[in-house]
């Protein structure tokens, strides 16, 4: 808490806090100033266990009322508009986009992953046709999740074709973040502004979040649509899931929404639950493009059909090995077309 300085803990009075509270805001958002409040309050807290102080004025000061998120970030989108920026992304967006950024904000769109998450998103992570989410990027920096709860998102075939497209095109353009084993290593030019921007020893592959804010509004542009940012692809995909009747729960899990109920959510949803919520979205978007034709649901248990998908997961597994010598972003990288060892699909 660098606003109290060289404070003795208990010097921290009431007075100390709305201050401290009231100068926050001034320059961050309620919600962000509301999770440093929890966070400063639960040290207060093990303050008091250690007998260092008698009461803990920050729970005594009240958290600041958080309005919905205005702009893109607060924009959502409907079935029709989803899937105009999604057919975009895939066809007109890669004309004067990296095809790797518009394939990344597929990736956003259709999992419902946050930007951090997404940027931090390694082929290790993606196992048996399950994307396990379960760490997150702050200004280079690996770390656990918003949440620290790590979940998993079970792959649309849609999404599944998005990854393998990103697969070949590291491979055949020789990319030299391939090492770094990130899904979406950001440019060699850009990677390197931000290891001096930074002041790091070692070369950072990790996007910046505002190459995909950017190309969301040039996606949005494209198609006529409203703003949107990343954050409002993932509103939207909790939006569609709602739509597509997913249950309430299932949706916590999968989005990692976390509250005081759901603590234990991601022990207690199956894959089984995860793969009918794929399904779901996949068949109102299908329903949406043929102007109100649905199609029926399958189980992934019985149906034949969904067994071969997994099997069409499994038959263009590739990896990747790869080694690095000591060094600022010095990397020798080697190829092996066998299966086996660090697999981009299992």
């Amino acid at each position: 808490m660098q606003y109290f300085g060289d404070w003795w803990v208990d010097m921290i009075d009431l007075d100390g806090v709305e201050r401290w509270q009231s100068t926050m805001v001034q320059t961050m958002s309620p919600p962000t100033v509301n999770g440093i409040h929890r966070v400063f309050r639960l040290i207060l807290e093990r303050a008091m266990h250690e007998k260092i102080i008698h009461r803990n004025p920050a729970r005594a000061v009240p958290t600041l009322p958080e309005s919905r998120t205005k702009g893109s970030r607060g924009q959502t989108y409907d079935p029709i508009d989803f899937q105009t920026f999604v057919m975009i992304c895939e066809t007109e967006a890669q004309k004067v986009l990296p095809p790797d950024v518009c394939r990344h904000l597929l990736l956003i769109a259709w999992t419902g992953m946050r930007l951090s998450e997404s940027i931090a998103l390694r082929w290790s992570d993606i196992e048996k046709g399950e994307i396990h989410i379960q760490r997150s990027v702050w200004r280079g920096i690996e770390k656990s999740t918003k949440t620290d709860d790590p979940r998993r998102v079970v792959i649309p075939m849609a999404l599944r074709e998005v990854l393998k497209a990103q697969a070949d095109w590291l491979l055949e353009t020789d990319h030299p973040g391939i090492g770094s084993g990130l899904v979406f290593p950001g440019a060699p030019r850009q990677s390197k502004g931000g290891m001096v921007r930074r002041k790091m020893s070692v070369l950072g592959w990790h996007r910046a979040g505002s190459t995909l804010v950017e190309g969301c509004a040039k996606i949005a542009a494209m198609g006529g649509l409203k703003p949107i940012s990343p954050q409002g692809l993932r509103r939207t995909f909790e939006d569609l899931m709602r739509e597509a009747g997913v249950e309430q729960m299932v949706r916590r899990a999968m989005s990692g929404w976390r509250t005081a109920k759901a603590q234990g959510i991601y022990a207690t949803v199956k894959r089984t639950d995860r793969e009918k919520a794929v399904t779901a979205l996949e068949d109102l978007m299908t329903a949406t493009q043929n102007q109100g034709k649905s199609n029926q649901n399958t189980d992934p248990d019985t149906d034949p059909k969904a067994e071969n998908q997994e099997n069409a997961l499994l038959d263009f597994a590739k990896y990747v090995e790869l080694k690095r010598k000591n060094g600022a972003g010095h990397e020798i990288r080697t190829r092996d077309v066998n299966l086996g060892k660090v697999a981009l699909y299992h």
